[in-house]
């Protein structure tokens, strides 16, 4: 692949962000699975051998039949007649880290269920089945009551008793899909890597190329007698699936054909200029910057204690890979320039509206870019605000009582006993966490009042009691604050929890500094929500205006919607990247990079022993590729978003090659504006993830269970 000077570099990014507005690019799209038959001859071209009922058929069974959406946030795929999914190590994590014990620590020493009695339960993690889309625009639109039209939709699916049913609006409410689910509940743990190899290269690899992490775990789906989903018991079986994927140790090689399924949850590609300056330049940065602060007091606190470590794991790095997506994308944006160009091909756009037959088309770009200057601090503040207090448990907490005060200040003894019996059940407090939090809160409240004029704080920050705190602990007086709420507030206290409970009252809650800082962060948060929500349903309306004129702008352009957390398909090739001038990354990478990156004891580059020793005798066996190298990761151009993670990679004969499991940092960007250089999505090689399971984990049953070609 060519390299590029800076100012050729530049100049080829205005060139493809123009074409990026006009055209799109073969590669470019999340596509809805029943469009399959609109494109396929483009995917026949790039090397698939697969039919449009292959992928998506309501009749018998098809790709989509194998992929599942894994606990409402992530992609897995159904590898086996029994059930068996793959999906990744972080997509894993939540589940791996609430399972394990210091005596039992399955993230740090992996897990391989030897039998299926071995095979642990996960409560509350389920899959999701697609049975059918439709498109139900007609009978919404036209109703009278679109909300009751939807309502009566759902309703319909969902009589049975064995389906589920969403409605999603796609092109900002110009069209409107009806998506059936069937949902099984019974989903069980069969086994995972180490962290150090399912988590290899940590924060610092993380969105980064070239990459060699393992990122993969495996569950299983378990049903009744029936083959029916059914809640978790001890006589249900392993489900026999209508659809598996075969696996194939073919390898892959620059220019193959690469497909992606799965259910990335978000991306917003046709915003106005306007609104993409409001979110990257405001917005992002305080969110990086609020997780940030949050993060930096959590890992201290993890570094020193396993039992820290365990309870803090998954929130941990979900915040820690929200951090850096939200500081990948303003850096993204920042390097890509195409600010002036997209200005400049919405001045065309804006031209052809003015001489459009619809007033509207003319002007709603204005609109959008006035509403966008009203929305900017609003937006911001409630970015701050969201970051700064919600995550806390005292506030949570503070939030959670709301019912109950209700109750009590209606003095309804019925409405009392019901709250107060539901928050018993379903407030939890973090005693091995209770320390770390308090730090937390003392950083955040720290980071808010620094950031935010004192108009808008929360009213108990700036009254007698805070402020005489502050004053006294001038070394620290943040984290002051924090010790007082989390001493003497019941909602930092488990015991004082306890006691409230058993006697609620207003009055008590009132006079509680803990309830005193909940209520005023309600307040405040309320009082910049009914702002923002007004802003938002303006611009949602502004937005579905702006789609219809880019559509009817574009008439020739085959358009797909933005991502919204529903099964779509992605088609592409194996392909490298270029980035700085005379930099050119590879597809592939293999087992020499982890010893290369290998640090012993080290957090992010620690390597089980046993591993290291395989793979230095490079006894790799059917796994190894033409060189005899064990190949780890690979890159290709499918455009994936988060929410993809644990997807498939598919050949062109339809077989597993790799799982999905993240971006590239410069392609960061791709969420609001693809650019095909430098899009790419890196997978765990199908052969690595099959050596670990056989030659690492000794799980051999599992190997068994999968059609390997």
């Amino acid at each position: 692949m060519l390299q590029f000077s800076f100012v050729r570099k530049a100049t080829l990014i205005l060139v493809f962000s123009l074409s990026i507005f006009l055209n799109g690019f073969s590669n470019e799209g999340m596509w809805l699975p029943m469009d399959v038959k609109r494109f396929i001859q483009n995917m026949e071209k790039l090397g698939c051998t697969l039919s449009a009922d292959d992928i998506y058929n309501l009749n018998r069974a098809s790709l989509k039949d194998a992929i599942v959406h894994f606990g409402g946030f992530c992609t897995g795929e159904v590898v086996s007649s029994q059930g068996l999914v793959f999906t990744n190590h972080h997509c894993g994590y939540d589940a791996i880290a609430g399972l394990s014990t210091p005596e039992h620590n399955y993230l740090d020493s992996g897990y391989w269920a030897t039998s299926f009695k071995e095979e642990l339960p996960v409560k509350g993690l389920f899959v999701t089945f697609l049975v059918r889309v439709e498109d139900v625009t007609t009978r919404i639109t036209y109703s009278p009551n679109p909300e009751e039209a939807q309502k009566r939709l759902i309703e319909e699916v969902e009589a049975s008793g064995k389906y589920t049913a969403k409605i999603t609006p796609i092109y900002y409410g110009n069209q409107y899909l009806l998506w059936v689910y069937q949902t099984f509940n019974d989903i069980r743990f069969v086994g995972t890597p180490p962290a150090s190899i399912g988590k290899f290269g940590g924060d610092t690899d993380n969105w980064m190329w070239p990459r060699q992490t393992g990122d993969f775990s495996v569950f299983r789906i378990y049903a009744n007698s029936n083959n029916e989903p059914a809640p978790y018991s001890a006589d249900n079986v392993p489900y026999s699936p209508k659809n598996y994927l075969p696996i194939s140790l073919d390898g892959i090689k620059a220019g193959d054909f690469s497909m992606v399924m799965g259910f990335p949850a978000r991306t917003s590609r046709y915003l106005p200029l306007s609104t993409l300056k409001q979110k990257v330049i405001n917005e992002y940065p305080v969110l990086n910057f609020m997780f940030g602060k949050m993060l930096r007091v959590m890992e201290k606190d993890m570094a020193g204690s396993i039992t820290v470590k365990l309870a803090l794991a998954s929130t941990q790095a979900r915040f820690a890979n929200a951090e850096k997506y939200y500081l990948g994308v303003t850096t993204a944006m920042k390097d890509t320039s195409i600010w002036f160009k997209r200005a400049e091909e919405e001045n065309k756009f804006q031209q052809w509206a003015k001489y459009s037959s619809y007033q509207a088309y003319d002007e709603v770009r204005g609109k959008l870019q006035s509403l966008n200057e009203k929305a900017s601090s609003t937006f911001t503040l409630e970015a701050y605000l969201r970051i700064g207090f919600s995550l806390n448990p005292i506030i949570q907490r503070g939030s959670a009582i709301s019912p109950l005060m209700a109750a009590l200040k209606e003095k309804d003894a019925s409405k009392i006993q019901s709250a107060t019996t539901k928050l018993k059940e379903s407030v939890v407090f973090e005693e091995k966490t209770a320390a770390t939090y308090k730090k937390v809160l003392a950083a955040l409240l720290q980071a808010y009042t620094a950031s935010v004029p004192e108009a808008a704080w929360p009213s108990w920050l700036t009254e007698k009691q805070a402020v005489k705190i502050m004053r006294k602990n001038q070394a620290d007086p943040y984290l002051a604050l924090a010790d007082f709420l989390y001493n003497e507030s019941f909602l930092g206290n488990p015991e004082k929890w306890q006691s409230f409970l058993n006697s609620p009252s207003a009055k008590t809650a009132e006079k509680d500094p803990g309830f005193q800082l909940a209520q005023s962060y309600q307040q405040r948060m309320s009082e910049t929500r009914v702002k923002a929500e007004a802003y938002r349903a303006e611009e949602a309306e502004l937005m579905k205006v702006w789609m219809k004129a880019l559509m009817a702008y574009q008439p020739e352009r085959v358009w797909y919607p933005d991502a919204n957390s529903t099964l779509r398909l992605t088609y592409g090739q194996i392909e490298g990247y270029s980035t700085k001038d005379a930099i050119a990354y590879d597809v592939l990478t293999d087992h020499t990079g982890l010893l290369e990156k290998y640090v012993p004891s080290d957090a992010e580059f620690d390597l089980p022993l046993r591993l290291v020793n395989l793979l230095k005798s490079k006894k790799f066996g059917r796994y190894a590729d033409a060189n005899g190298n064990l190949p780890v990761n690979f890159l290709s151009n499918n455009d994936i978003t988060g929410g993809n993670s644990g997807s498939p990679v598919i050949d062109g004969k339809g077989r597993l090659i790799g799982i999905a499991f993240d971006g590239n940092w410069e392609g960061m960007a791709g969420d609001l504006v693809f650019d095909p250089r430098y899009k790419r999505t890196i997978s765990v090689d199908i052969r690595y993830v099959l050596f670990c399971i056989e030659q690492l984990g000794g799980a051999h049953r599992l190997i068994a269970e999968l059609r390997i070609q």
